[in-house]
């Protein structure tokens, strides 16, 4: 069975003692998702704040943006 994997990224890194840590983990993620690509997966990172989508923690759907967050997700 194939499963989609989603990797979504938020934009307050910069307030968070560990910024280099997720700065580095979003680049890997894009990484990561080509690898399981070119071997038939299906991956894709939803990186929130290139889609315009902005004030997100790490805890995005308890954020007061929830609903846009759903629905550019879910689309």
């Amino acid at each position: 069975m194939k499963r989609t994997l989603t990797l979504a990224y938020f934009d307050k890194t910069a307030e968070l003692p560990a910024q280099n840590f997720w700065s580095g983990v979003r680049e890997l993620a894009y990484k990561f998702a080509e690898v399981i690509n070119a071997n038939g997966g299906d991956c894709k990172v939803i990186d929130l704040p290139k889609a315009g989508i902005s004030d997100n923690t790490h805890f995005m759907f308890q954020d007061l943006n929830n609903q846009e967050v759903f629905e550019y997700i879910y689309k």
